[in-house]
């Protein structure tokens, strides 16, 4: 069970990442939305504010440590999370947050296989939040690639009559 400080901590990361952690909670196999329905969560947050908030998101120890606790705590079963349901929870994290690219879905794939490398009985809460650290970190290039090609795009056409 969690403490009544690590509660107060999840509800200030809450207050911080507003459009996040809904996404984050949303990870959660236990009490999140049907696996059908998390393909579209990550629609309703524009890429760049999502990009910039878990770029924040990823720079602050505490609220990171807070919502991996947290979904640690849902997920989880005891000590440590089986590697079934981390499988889970990294597949709701690649829906939610709307990763796609062919490689960023690689490098995820060999975060989970590193993590899960060390044994079939799971991991523990500090494996799990390395885990999502990497795993966040991985979908934080993949969307600002793509809000940089988006941008770049942009640019270029908005010059496009003014070239030869």
């Amino acid at each position: 069970l969690r403490s009544g400080s690590d509660m107060a901590s999840a509800s200030v990361a809450v207050a911080r990442f507003p459009r996040l952690q809904p996404l984050l909670r949303a990870c959660c196999p236990t009490s999140g939305p049907a696996q059908e329905r998390l393909a579209a969560q990550w629609l309703k947050v524009p890429e760049r504010e999502l990009a910039l908030e878990l770029s924040a998101f990823l720079g602050d120890p505490d609220a990171l440590m807070a919502e991996c606790s947290w979904l640690f705590q849902e997920s989880g079963e005891g000590e440590r999370m089986p590697t079934g349901r981390l499988y889970e929870v990294t597949q709701r994290l690649i829906f939610c947050l709307g990763s796609r690219d062919e490689e960023v879905l690689d490098r995820v794939a060999q975060v989970y296989m590193a993590a899960t490398r060390q044994g079939l009985s799971g991991v523990c809460e500090l494996e799990f939040r390395g885990l999502v650290a990497a795993v966040l970190t991985q979908i934080l290039r993949e969307l600002e690639a793509r809000c940089g090609a988006k941008a770049q795009k942009a640019r270029s056409g908005a010059l496009a009559p003014f070239l030869p």
